[in-house]
């Protein structure tokens, strides 16, 4: 019995400690405009998928479900204006009062650093944005958490991607969202052909992805085909999803209840 008390007190501690980590801390506002007055101007359509197709969603229907889900410790926006990167290739982001952390690593090998707004591209929230320490002008990232509940998973995810000035031609961005029912991977894409040129502050495009039923968002990637540029405001909300062997050993238990009961 102690041995147990002793574990559990451990094991509590340590999630506790992993879920205090979070560098950047979740707000439950999307597309603020109290301090920062520059707004998503565009809504990235469908551009494909694969697998069972997910939902795109604008940014006003996603603003409205963010913000509910934060109040029930259920998501929240990293909207990059306070904190810091755990790494660069590492981004902890706390929500539901510092109990969970969403944590975004690198799949591309590359390196990552806080932005400040200037002339040549603009927040949607506050000043601070999420933009590139070399490499190409790719961002991409797997999803792991710390303290989220049984079979919780992320199932709705936003971002923006932010226009720029003087960078020639127009730069074609695809943000794609991968994921998964414990056995099957799919992904749905959107893409805008974006001004990189003199866009800043008129052309910033949001993206939002919601998992088909029965899924969850392992990582997401965003791509550009010509200039760097920034994002802003990754917003994400969690649901319960049961994994397929979870839902097969609920069928089966009620199947044998179902069986005895009907012997007996």
């Amino acid at each position: 019995m102690k041995s147990s008390l002793i574990l559990a007190t451990t094991t509590v501690f340590a999630s506790s400690l992993l879920a205090s980590r979070a560098a950047l801390t979740a707000v439950g506002v999307y597309d603020e405009n109290v301090t920062q007055t520059n707004t998503v101007d565009v809504q990235m359509p469908l551009s494909g998928s694969t697998g069972v197709a997910g939902t795109v969603v604008t940014s006003a229907t996603f603003a409205t479900d963010v913000a509910a889900a934060f109040t029930t410790g259920n998501g929240g926006v990293g909207n990059f204006d306070s904190g810091t990167l755990t790494s660069g290739s590492v981004i902890d982001i706390g929500f539901a009062s510092g109990t969970k952390t969403l944590t975004l690593t690198d799949n591309l090998t590359q390196a990552y650093a806080l932005g400040t707004s200037s002339a040549a591209r603009i927040s949607v929230s506050g000043a601070g944005f999420l933009s590139k320490n070399g490499g190409t002008s790719n961002f991409g990232f797997n999803l792991s958490s710390t303290g989220f509940a049984v079979n919780e998973h992320v199932v709705g995810l936003a971002l923006t991607v932010l226009s720029r000035n003087g960078a020639g031609t127009p730069t074609l961005w695809t943000v794609t969202a991968n994921y998964t029912d414990g056995v099957t991977a799919g992904s749905t894409s959107t893409a805008y052909s974006m001004n990189t040129s003199t866009g800043a502050g008129i052309d910033d495009a949001f993206s939002g992805i919601y998992a088909p039923a029965g899924h969850w968002i392992t990582g997401f990637t965003v791509t550009g085909n010509n200039a760097f540029s920034s994002i802003d405001d990754i917003g994400f909300i969690t649901a319960a999803v049961p994994e397929p062997s979870s839902a097969l050993f609920g069928v089966l238990g009620l199947s044998v209840f179902l069986r005895r009961r009907k012997q007996a």
